[in-house]
C-alpha cells in the first residue's frame, strides 16, 4: 500500500491500523536495524501511554458514565490515528533512506 494511500486512511478510525502492518512489512523489506526498530517502537507505545493517562485520570475522579465513554472514544480514536502517523512518518523515513542508499551505490559504480 502507497504511503499515499496510507495518508489518507489514517483518518479512519480502525482502518488506520493497517499502517503499522504497512511499517512492519516496510522494515522487513527494507532490513532496518534492530535499534531505529524499537526506537520507533518505544515512540509507538509511549504515544498510547501518554494519550491514555487523561482518560485515566478523567475514569478516576468523574462519576458520569457519559463522560467516561466520550474520552474513552476519543482517545481510542486518537491512539489509532497516533499509531497511523508514527507508523507512516517511520515508514517514509526508511524509504527515503534507502532510496539515498540506492543513489548512492549507484553514483559509486
Amino acid at each position: 500500500m502507497s504511503i499515499k494511500v496510507q495518508k489518507i486512511i489514517r483518518f479512519i478510525p480502525i482502518v488506520n491500523f493497517i499502517a503499522l502492518f504497512c511499517w512492519i512489512g516496510c522494515c522487513f523489506k527494507y532490513g532496518t536495524k534492530m535499534k531505529e526498530y524499537f526506537i520507533t517502537m518505544l515512540k509507538l507505545f509511549s504515544a498510547i501511554i501518554l494519550l491514555n493517562i487523561p482518560r485515566l485520570i478523567v475514569y478516576y475522579t468523574v462519576e458520569n458514565y457519559i463522560v467516561n465513554q466520550v474520552f474513552f472514544w476519543v482517545t481510542v480514536y486518537f491512539s489509532f490515528l497516533a499509531l497511523a502517523w508514527i507508523s507512516i512518518n517511520a515508514q517514509e523515513k526508511l524509504i527515503n533512506n534507502a532510496k539515498a542508499e540506492m543513489s548512492a551505490n549507484n553514483r559509486n559504480n
